[in-house]
């Protein structure tokens, strides 16, 4: 709660340089209401049941302060509910066998999933008086939400305003728990810790050389990027691939959008590299990474290979990925779209790349070292001669003798 104390408060004005919004009037709100909202901010964001929120440190009745955070524009309740999809998500399985009986469902006692998907196809049905609020999924509608009775959810538009707060605090650290789905339990924790005397940082002097963000809109582009990027860790992790496709796919488009800004693209390049990491576009390169492997997996290797050029083309954003770029687009090349003189150029081209380390360097090799050997790459052999070759030194072995005595029970001696 101190955090929201700190958010909301007047006092947090914003400096020049700035990248949250100017603070709005104070908002009064008690002990138990910001405890409540840290307590949810902690959880998915989705719809929850009133019914299912116990937490005895705050209270019994839990309503005063649900009722507290809707009015001040923390909490949406179930009248903003108004998406079929979430409200039968929020249905429990018995629930929702009681609501496929009443439109009856060819097997009410299917799976959860099944009658999701069920109830959606019927949702599509039209009324037979034309009429879209007098429609099936209308009325579906209506009825989950009776079964559902009373549920709340955050309202975005706060919450991403402490979502930045925490990401610009732990700026440095992976985001763990946003990509489970949270909101932060980590970085909260470590807030906790500071304000109770417990984790205390050193003291050092600010000098800034470099405005990693230019202003908030800056800002807001990178936090944009990182969350898209936690969804699809998200989706690989569940191994949706399609999923992941799809959240690949609006990321490449926003960045196509965003890479044509001369502006942005001048800053970023003007940065140090162990600060350009914290640019949008790191992070967009990166989500665009990522793609490479979602392509993979939907064997959709002609695009990978297309994506690959097109990461290799720039040389200002996760520069040490280089190596990995130009092995797997030589593999996919070879293996995979059997253009095996492109993939022996696309060596000879990563062997020349200052960025590459000495690891990929060794693997670009060792994959020519095979491809000269292979009786399939015979015809191109002497496109292979000539490519240098890295091999690396034994390490010197040293033997260690261990010397150690054994009690002997019987006679109470030693034997070494």
């Amino acid at each position: 709660s101190a955090l929201m104390l700190q958010v909301c408060n007047p006092s947090f004005e914003s400096s020049s340089h700035s990248v949250l919004p100017t603070p709005h009037p104070h908002i009064e709100t008690s002990d138990g209401g910001q405890k409540l909202y840290v307590r949810l901010f902690q959880r998915k964001l989705s719809w929850i049941k009133t019914s299912k929120l116990k937490y005895a440190e705050i209270g019994d009745d839990l309503s005063p302060y649900i009722k507290e955070l809707t009015g001040a524009g923390f909490l949406e309740s179930e009248s903003d509910l108004q998406d079929l999809a979430e409200v039968l998500d929020l249905l429990s399985a018995p629930e929702l066998k009681t609501l496929a009986q009443t439109f009856h469902l060819a097997n009410p006692n299917a799976s959860k999933q099944q009658l999701l998907e069920d109830f959606r196809k019927l949702a599509k049905q039209r009324s037979i008086f034309g009429s879209k609020e007098s429609g099936v999924g209308s009325v579906i509608l209506k009825r989950a939400k009776d079964l559902a009775g009373k549920s709340v959810r955050l309202c975005r538009g706060p919450r991403d305003i402490f979502s930045r707060v925490l990401l610009l605090f732990t700026l440095t650290d992976p985001m763990e728990e946003e990509e489970a789905g949270s909101g932060g339990q980590r970085a909260l924790s470590t807030l906790l810790l500071v304000n109770l005397g417990r984790t205390a940082f050193p003291t050092y002097t600010v000098k800034i050389k470099h405005l990693i963000f230019q202003d908030r809109d800056d800002f807001l582009r990178y936090a944009t990027a990182m969350h898209t990027s936690s969804d699809i860790s998200v989706a690989m992790a569940n191994r949706d691939w399609e999923e992941a496709h799809r959240l690949y796919r609006a990321a490449k488009d926003a960045w196509w959008k965003l890479e044509a800004h001369p502006s942005l693209s001048r800053h970023h390049a003007a940065l140090p590299e162990y600060l350009r990491c914290f640019t949008f576009g790191w992070v967009y390169t990166r989500i665009l990474s990522r793609g490479v492997e979602i392509l993979q997996r939907l064997h959709m290797y002609k695009e990978a290979v297309e994506q690959l050029q097109d990461l290799l083309v720039q040389d200002v954003y996760c520069t040490n990925s280089r190596g990995r770029w130009w092995d797997r687009l030589a593999l996919n090349l070879h293996q995979h779209l059997k253009e095996t003189e492109k993939a022996i150029g696309c060596i000879r081209k990563g062997l020349l790349d200052p960025s590459v380390r000495t690891g990929h360097r060794l693997a670009l090799s060792q994959r020519a070292q095979r491809m000269r050997e292979s009786p399939a790459c015979k015809k191109l052999k002497h496109l292979l001669q000539d490519l240098p070759v890295i091999s690396v030194e034994d390490v010197p072995h040293v033997s260690v003798l261990l010397l150690y005595s054994v009690r002997c029970s019987d006679s109470g001696g030693d034997l070494a």
